[in-house]
């Protein structure tokens, strides 16, 4: 970040301000590889969850329509809005993590929504 500031001369004077970095991106993409580093991490079925991995490119056909089944036994929605809706995604955010649907649903609020979002960019590319 720079920013000039004036002296009393009414001469321009350069002044350099260094952000230091010491917090991870949230979300990254490696290889194919989406990480999103929680800013709340979990703990479920006594592990402790800090960040979550989705392998996009592991999923098949069969893993789409599971996602949807379990989204459905759990939340229903029309089937024309399925793609739109935060239990589809979150289930095939679970599938592409290979994580129990169920620990995606423990994420706090801001978690989940950046995972149903990054989710929600696959499924709509």
């Amino acid at each position: 970040m720079e920013f000039k500031e004036k002296n009393p001369e009414g001469q321009q004077k350069e002044q350099k301000i260094e952000i230091n970095k010491k917090k991870k991106d949230y979300v990254t993409v490696i290889g194919g590889v989406t990480t999103i580093n929680l800013k709340h991490p979990i703990k479920f079925n006594d592990v402790d969850i800090f960040e979550v991995k989705m392998d996009f490119n592991s999923l098949n056909g069969a893993k789409l329509c599971e996602a949807e089944v379990v989204s459905q036994g759990r939340y229903y929605s029309p089937s024309s809005e399925i793609k739109f809706g935060q239990a589809y995604q979150a289930a095939v955010g679970a599938a592409a993590a290979d994580l129990p649907y169920e620990a995606i649903l423990e994420l706090k609020h801001s978690d989940f929504d950046i995972l149903v979002e990054v989710v929600k960019g696959f499924l709509l590319a």
